[in-house]
């Protein structure tokens, strides 16, 4: 699946206002802002699988669906990974990147791409035109969650009035 890689820059304010808070509160703040930009690319995502493959049927419904946002394992401390996904929907990885259909031969295994005619089935991409499009909204979107999670978590630490 495509892969964005974002660092956010020109939000020197925030950044020392975030780490003047406890280390569990900036990376509750960080991890909401973060799933929220990753919440942007997907629906874009799910607007494109709808536009692009409506003739599809149960397939295409299957795969709107199937499309989740999920938390990966970090291998920094600092560091918040989602991944934008199809799930069990797995003909959405070929209908992202294309494909060669193999066939069956008459004992049921398993053809050679030139003999079963060599037939490739290009790509459609859904999510990559969806990142591409919505990356500035994701990085406002972030941005906007940073600046609400601080002044929530502020909140917090004042306790009721």
């Amino acid at each position: 699946m495509p892969m964005l890689d974002l660092e956010i820059h020109g939000v020197k304010e925030l950044d020392t206002v975030l780490r003047q808070l406890p280390m569990k509160m900036q990376k509750r703040v960080m991890n909401n802002a973060v799933r929220a930009g990753a919440r942007v690319i997907r629906t874009e995502a799910k607007k494109n699988v709808k536009r692009n493959f409506h003739g599809h049927g149960d397939r295409a419904i299957h795969l709107e669906k199937e499309i989740t946002v999920a938390a990966q394992k970090k291998r920094k401390p600092w560091e918040f990974i989602y991944k934008i996904g199809c799930g069990r929907a797995y003909w959405g990885r070929f209908w992202e990147y294309g494909y060669s259909a193999t066939g069956r031969g008459k004992t049921g295994q398993a053809r050679s791409t030139r003999r079963a005619g060599g037939r490739h089935i290009p790509a459609r991409p859904w999510l990559r035109p969806a990142l591409d499009e919505m990356a500035k909204t994701a990085i406002e979107k972030i941005r906007e969650k940073i600046s609400d999670g601080i002044d929530r978590e502020i909140a917090k630490l004042r306790g009721p009035i």
